[in-house]
């Protein structure tokens, strides 16, 4: 059923104005963009696309639209680091999540106030401030996410089966983004239905609603089975269950409670609650069913992956979109605005802020510390830890690092003379002319790799005797003295020929 107060009023404000959000999305995040990382991903994904692996397991379109957006910036004579190119790609993606947003409001015919107001209520969210400016896959999935509600929006005003079955093709784009979209029709099909509701077509609109979701289905079922090489572990989906089904974390919905409040209730504030409020108005409450039925398989998401491992409701912002279209609906504007005001400073509250403003005042200090160890030479250094991983892609040059991940993890069979002898000759070629560094992480990455593994995830893992990392440690160590460097600000070595 519709707001009466949409229907008294028949102006939705100018056509550009969705425009004018998106920029004003991408310039605030801009801003506000910092050399950290959120989490672990960022750096994951900026070291593949580093080294042209651009087929991620579970996110599939992300990595391709990445190093698509990095050859436009060149085209134009923009290069920025990786660290900046990762969040320009977020700030983007959150941009047109919210200038698709403007646009499919201005569909609905909503006054322009409110419309103004819904969008500044999902722009100025925590959630949204957030992941607009890190390296994340959330915030291009909002993009993704704005624009299949547009074109839902636009079926509401008139729907054919084309187009809903355009829909379909849409909510699959956004799995593509991120898994995690697999559900968004849990939210956008009621949310259609919803809408409909006051014409007195139900039966028709519930087998177009049918026909999008069976678009939806049939593209997840059959498209990794025509494309086993684009969709990797989807063209398996036992296989796929077996590796997500692996992190060691409990996942009994005894958890709802507490990931209820992790995940949606305190980091998305004031989104999170004033929805609610739409239960007073009988013209909202199918809305407000529609966003209950899409939070529900993204909170069972969220209890199987994100005990203990606090997400900041990333797997629920694209919630953020029918709380804000509520939340605009139902508050007088006054009280609306003050909502607005209000999600700013709740930003700053937030436990991730803290962590992030933390983790970049000692990866300037780690940095420091490297370059006071090369002397004000050209270096190249070895590093081993994640959070190692992280820094130097935020502080050095990505010619200025490599890292032994891939070494480490190598199982023990495939590690034989001629991979040593290869591995030392390319090691020595890379670093020609330069001094040669290692970090206590790099060493602590061969030494016990299944040890720094645990320090990242609680996946299974296998026991470091069956992995090579020790085994290029030994070789390392037949053909390098490690020279500590005293009085470093952290532990570090000089590799010296032997």
């Amino acid at each position: 059923m519709t707001n009466p107060a949409v229907a008294s009023s028949p102006r939705p404000g100018s056509s550009t104005e969705p425009w004018l959000f998106g920029m004003l999305a991408f310039g605030l995040a801009a801003v506000l963009a910092r050399p950290v990382f959120y989490k672990t991903d960022g750096p994951d994904l900026l070291r593949m696309l580093s080294a042209g692996e651009l087929h991620h397991p579970w996110q599939l379109a992300y990595l391709p639209l990445l190093e698509l957006f990095r050859r436009g910036l060149a085209a134009i004579g923009l290069q920025p680091s990786l660290i900046l190119l990762g969040e320009l790609f977020s700030a983007l993606g959150a941009a047109c999540g919210i200038a698709w947003f403007r646009a499919g409001l201005h569909r609905l015919q909503l006054p322009a106030m409110t419309a103004r107001l819904a969008t500044l209520l999902l722009l100025l969210n925590p959630g949204t401030l957030l992941f607009s400016r890190v390296v994340e896959f959330h915030a291009p999935l909002l993009g993704a996410t704005g624009l299949a509600f547009w074109w839902a929006t636009v079926q509401v005003a008139r729907p054919t089966w084309q187009g809903m079955a355009l829909l379909g093709a849409c909510t699959h784009a956004a799995f593509l983004m991120h898994s995690s979209a697999l559900f968004l029709p849990a939210w956008l099909l009621p949310f259609f239905l919803a809408r409909r509701w006051p014409r007195g077509q139900q039966r028709r609109d519930l087998r177009l609603a049918l026909l999008a979701l069976a678009v939806h289905a049939a593209a997840f079922l059959l498209l990794p089975r025509l494309l086993p090489h684009c969709y990797g572990l989807y063209s398996d989906l036992h296989a796929a269950f077996s590796v997500e089904g692996s992190t060691g974390r409990p996942n009994s919905l005894d958890w709802l409670p507490s990931i209820f409040v992790q995940e949606w209730l305190w980091p998305l504030l004031p989104l999170s609650v004033l929805p609610l409020l739409a239960l007073r108005r009988a013209g909202l409450r199918l809305e407000l069913l529609a966003m209950a039925l899409g939070m529900a398989p993204l909170l069972y998401i969220c209890v199987r992956l994100l005990v203990g491992e606090p997400e900041y409701g990333a797997y629920l912002l694209p919630m953020l979109l029918p709380a804000a279209l509520l939340t605009a609906q139902v508050l007088p504007p006054r009280w609306a605005l003050l909502a607005v005001l209000a999600s700013v400073p709740l930003a700053t509250f937030t436990s991730i802020g803290e962590q992030m403003h933390g983790d970049l005042q000692r990866g300037a200090a780690w940095a420091a510390a490297v370059r006071a160890g090369a002397g004000g030479r050209p270096f190249l250094l070895l590093i081993g830890r994640h959070q190692e991983l992280g820094w130097a892609f935020a502080t050095l040059s990505p010619a200025e690092f490599l890292t032994v991940g891939p070494q480490a993890i190598l199982p023990r069979e495939r590690f034989s003379a001629a991979v040593e002898a290869a591995t030392l000759q390319g090691l020595a070629a890379v670093a020609a002319g330069r001094v040669l560094l290692a970090t206590d992480g790099m060493l602590a990455a061969l030494r016990d790799p299944a040890a720094v593994m645990r320090e990242e995830h609680s996946a299974a893992i296998p026991p470091s005797t069956v992995l090579a990392g020790p085994l290029f440690l030994q070789a390392l160590q037949q053909h390098y003295e490690f020279v500590p460097l005293p009085g470093a600000a952290a532990p570090l070595f000089r590799l010296q020929p032997k």
